[in-house]
């Protein structure tokens, strides 16, 4: 029998969610698991990832932990080439971050820096 969420399946796709341990970005990993998807959990405070991880389990859905500073180039491009290794793949990213500082942030295939520029990864 089909459900709602069928037609919206992410099964076979992996997610990438910043800031993910609470909040807004809890919420997104959630409903990306509960879709299907494998969600890779970003974020600054491990304790806080684990759990979220463990309740995405928990609830039958696929979770990994990825503890990086997006705001720094080479974790972050060194994450994405350790998802992408493990994975084969990363089809979504949920840039969900803020800082109060400029930084760089991950969005598809480019990294916005210092609030606008736009540097192909």
């Amino acid at each position: 029998m089909r459900t709602v969420v069928d037609p919206f399946s992410l099964q076979g796709r992996v997610a990438l969610v910043t800031a993910a341990s609470r909040g807004l970005g809890a919420g997104m990993a959630s409903g990306l698991a509960l879709a299907g998807a494998h969600v890779v959990l970003n974020g600054w405070n491990l304790q806080r990832l684990q759990a979220r991880q463990q309740e995405i389990t928990r609830a039958g859905g696929q979770a990994s932990i990825a503890a990086f500073d997006v705001c720094a180039r080479a974790d972050a491009d060194a994450a994405i080439d350790a998802i992408t290794a493990q994975h084969g793949h990363l089809d979504i990213l949920i840039n969900n971050a803020v800082s109060s500082d400029a930084c760089a942030f991950i969005t598809g295939q480019t990294l916005v820096a210092d609030g606008g520029m736009t540097i192909a990864i």
